[in-house]
C-alpha cells in the first residue's frame, strides 16, 4: 500500500478533476496533473457499477495501489487518478496501470 501522503483524498480528486487530462485503457482510465511539487500524490476509484460489493472495490484499490508501489521511486511528480471501468481478476489490471503511467510519461526510466 502506498503511503498516506501519496494518496489523494476526496476533496483533492474533486477540485482536479475538472482541469486534468487524461488517457484511456481497456480496465483504467489515468487523470493526471503535473505538478511541481517534490512527491506524487496516486488515487483509485472504483464505481459500484464495477463492483457491488465494497469489499471487492477495495480489493481493486489495493491491487492498484500495490502496483504502485515497486515504481514509487520513478513516478515523476504529478498528481493522478485511476478510474476502474472494468474489472478483471486477473493481473492485468496492475500491468495496465503501469503502462498508462508509462503512455503519459510519469514513468521515468
Amino acid at each position: 500500500m502506498l503511503p498516506k501522503k501519496n494518496r489523494l483524498s476526496r476533496k483533492e480528486i474533486l477540485g482536479f478533476l475538472p482541469r486534468a487530462k487524461s488517457f484511456q485503457g481497456k480496465f483504467l482510465s489515468l487523470h493526471f496533473i503535473p505538478l511541481k511539487d517534490n512527491l506524487f500524490k496516486a488515487g483509485v476509484s472504483v464505481s459500484k457499477k464495477v463492483a457491488k460489493s465494497a469489499v471487492k472495490r477495495n480489493s481493486v484499490r489495493r491491487r492498484i495501489y500495490r502496483a504502485l508501489v515497486p515504481h514509487q521511486n520513478r513516478i515523476s511528480k504529478a498528481t493522478f487518478l485511476f478510474v476502474v471501468k472494468n474489472f478483471d481478476n486477473s493481473n492485468s489490471l496492475t500491468e495496465e496501470a503501469v503502462s498508462l503511467l508509462k503512455k503519459a510519461n510519469l514513468l521515468k526510466d
